[in-house]
C-alpha cells in the first residue's frame, strides 16, 4: 500500500490498515492529545487520540518532513542493531 492510496481510505479503513498492518514507533503526549506514531509499509502515520473526548480524534500518513522529525531523536537514541 502506497501512502496515496492509505489517504484514500475512510477513517475506519486507516485505523484498521495502523492496527493490523503498522508497527509502533514512538508516542507523545500534549495537553489535549496522546500522538502515536506507526510504521506502515513505506510510510509512517501519526494517531491523534485525544484525552478529553476519549476518541481517535484524526490520522495522518506522511513519508519525511516535519511530522517526522519530532521522532527523529528517540529513533537515534534507540539501541536496536539493524
Amino acid at each position: 500500500m502506497t501512502l496515496q492510496e492509505f489517504e484514500n481510505l475512510s477513517f475506519q479503513e486507516k485505523l484498521h490498515v495502523v492496527k493490523t498492518c503498522g508497527e509502533f514507533a514512538d508516542s507523545y503526549k500534549t495537553r489535549t492529545d496522546l500522538v502515536k506514531c506507526y510504521s506502515v509499509n513505506k510510510f509512517f502515520v501519526e494517531i491523534f487520540y485525544s484525552l478529553k473526548k476519549n476518541s481517535v480524534v484524526d490520522i495522518h500518513g506522511f513519508v519525511n518532513g516535519i511530522s517526522l522529525d519530532k521522532y527523529v531523536i528517540n529513533f537515534n537514541n534507540c539501541n536496536n542493531q539493524f
